[in-house]
């Protein structure tokens, strides 16, 4: 039997264990939080906050289990695109959260301190 090569995997630095176990920390965090939310409050962005929190675990489940268990599923391109759209869905759950919480503080009036607010924590999410 041939014997697979695992030369594709990208070695892994230290730093990216510990980038990846807070990462780890706080989605399990949000995703507690979010799901708090959904049962007590139920609005649209706390739901879109707990899809992005389950979301970014799976995502890390992959990429544990790629990198370290089971080195032939590793697809770089697999890892950029989930990576990406993790960014994105973060990016979005944040503004909206800000945006549907300054919208009720508000009164329904959109002015510039909601738009910088809302700005401001895409721009945070990234």
């Amino acid at each position: 039997m041939a014997r697979r090569n695992y030369a594709h995997v990208v070695e892994v630095a230290f730093w990216d264990y510990m980038t990846r176990i807070v990462q780890t920390i706080l989605a399990l965090a949000l995703v507690i939080l979010s799901a708090w939310l959904v049962v007590f409050v139920n609005t649209w962005p706390d739901r879109l906050s707990l899809f992005a929190a389950a979301w970014d675990l799976t995502i890390l489940g992959y990429y544990n289990i790629a990198v370290h268990g089971l080195p032939f599923i590793y697809n770089w391109a697999a890892l950029v695109v989930t990576e990406s759209l993790t960014l994105i869905f973060w990016a979005v759950s944040f503004s909206s959260v800000a945006a549907y919480y300054a919208y009720d503080k508000y009164n329904g009036r959109l002015n510039e301190k909601i738009v910088i607010a809302v700005i401001a924590l895409s721009v945070f999410a990234l």
